[in-house]
């Protein structure tokens, strides 16, 4: 089963009785052309979890339990794809997207009409390869790990970081310690594997967070680059 076939049972499902929206990274990523995708992220303004159960039951998938307390669950297609469910914040799609970090993740489309929704002008800022946060320093302020995610996003993607973006991550490096370790280590990992890491870790140096994750790099980098 195809992504297009995937989401057309997604509308099968929604229709006359609840909204779905492809959000986040699948549309990004189709702008952007990357192969191989293979994650789709719905979100659900009704039941999430008994709309994943049915998908699965459609595509005979497996419906696997994410979180019961923030309503996330997965439903894992064969091989190929892995289609997860959140019920949506706040009244509408709107409100949910208001809450993500960066504006070229802050994309939805309805699954029926095929409406983009783009608030903060995340296809313009993919146009202009940038990475740019949605509401400025609170961004970075609700969750830290997304000082490291944006060098992560522009390793991956090959994107750069817009420079307001570039001097609040700076200004506020001191909070990368706030976030649980494992989730920084995933991220680092990500950003080392990516290719030309080199240049994304002098980044992590210019923007103050490397040393604040390894304060044994203080005066390493400096020296040696």
């Amino acid at each position: 089963m195809n992504a297009d076939k995937l989401i057309e049972t997604a509308a099968k499902l929604a229709k006359g009785r609840i909204r779905i929206y492809i959000t986040g990274g699948y549309l990004r990523d189709s702008f952007l052309k990357k192969e191989n995708i293979s994650d789709i992220d719905f979100v659900v303004y009704g039941d999430a979890k008994k709309t994943a159960k049915a998908f699965a039951k459609a595509v005979k998938g497996s419906f696997v339990l994410l979180s019961d307390a923030f309503n996330i669950y997965r439903v894992v297609c064969g091989k190929s794809f892995v289609c997860d469910f959140s019920k949506g914040r706040g009244r509408n799609i709107k409100e949910d997207l208001a809450e993500r970090d960066f504006t070229i993740n802050a994309l939805a489309r309805e699954v029926n009409n095929g409406e983009l929704i783009d608030i903060f002008g995340g296809i313009k800022d993919l146009k202009k390869g940038i990475i740019r946060e949605t509401t400025g320093k609170t961004v970075f302020k609700d969750d830290p790990l997304r000082l490291l995610r944006a060098v992560r996003l522009a390793a991956t993607l090959d994107l750069k970081i817009a420079p307001e973006t570039a001097k609040n991550i700076k200004s506020l490096s001191k909070l990368i310690v706030k976030p649980a370790k494992e989730r920084v280590r995933d991220e680092l990992l990500k950003i080392f594997t990516a290719e030309n890491s080199a240049e994304y870790i002098l980044l992590l140096d210019k923007f103050g967070l490397l040393e604040k994750i390894f304060p044994v790099c203080r005066n390493y980098i400096s020296e040696y680059f």
